[in-house]
């Protein structure tokens, strides 16, 4: 059995590789069964009902990272952390709108090039901010317009204290707490319709052996305007919850 001491390192470690094991055809299944066996005590699972709802209009589903309810997962567990890149010292020198996709190229040793609607371009990068409970592990997608700008930034992982997250996001974009049994749920909105969302989940197996992986993450912000709107993952994430009474 994995100690605490023992556990976080790894698990931070290699969260850096799970954009790219994900990828690989049969990723999600051998990462199902390598996870079972060290962080599941139970084969129960708390899950929302699922929806085959696509928005209309949308062009190409957007593939998300990490699966919700009865399929989430924790992050990979055999992987190189240098994967991970320089040390981050405060959240918003990654989550940020004014870079070109010459700084994501320079600053990771190694980015994924992923698809979006149509229109944008995806480069996807792993995240380890540090080692206490409120850092992340994960991975975090900037996505880019014909002109080079980002227009659509989203993160995938996990922490053990949401709160340095949700403060930044309510302070620099706008974001509000909505009412949810999530252990939070906050959103942007213009005319009605939400623009941006931080949905922070508890894991379907809270450890204490695994204090840092407590709560799973969920972002997607959008510059301001409606020109993309939400992705498909994230319309389809809050109509599920919106339909199963969580907020």
């Amino acid at each position: 059995m994995f100690t605490r001491k023992v556990m976080f390192p790894v698990l931070l470690a290699t969260a850096a590789g799970a954009p790219y094991l994900l990828m690989e055809e049969g990723g999600i299944s051998s990462l199902t069964q390598q996870v079972t066996g060290v962080f599941s005590d139970s084969d129960s699972t708390a899950g929302v009902p699922q929806s085959p709802y696509t928005p209309v209009g949308l062009t190409r589903e957007v593939p998300s990272e990490y699966g919700y309810g009865a399929r989430a997962q924790h992050p990979q567990l055999a992987t190189a952390d240098w994967l991970a890149g320089p040390p981050v010292r405060e959240l918003n020198e990654v989550i940020r709108f004014d870079i070109p996709p010459s700084w994501v190229t320079s600053r990771w040793p190694r980015v994924t090039t992923t698809l979006s609607e149509t229109g944008m371009e995806g480069l996807r990068v792993p995240v380890v901010t540090g080692t206490q409970t409120d850092d992340l592990a994960g991975s975090l997608t900037y996505y880019f317009d014909a002109q080079h700008r980002v227009q659509r930034l989203t993160f995938e992982g996990y922490t053990g204290d949401d709160r340095r997250l949700a403060a930044l996001v309510m302070r620099d974009f706008g974001l509000q707490r909505e009412a949810s049994l999530h252990a939070g749920l906050y959103a942007a909105w213009w005319n009605a319709t939400p623009t941006s969302v931080l949905r922070v989940a508890r894991a379907p197996v809270i450890s204490s052996a695994t204090p840092h992986a407590q709560l799973q993450v969920f972002l997607e912000l959008n510059r301001p305007g409606m020109r993309y709107g939400l992705s498909p993952v994230a319309h389809d994430i809050l109509l599920r919850d919106r339909s199963s009474q969580r907020w």
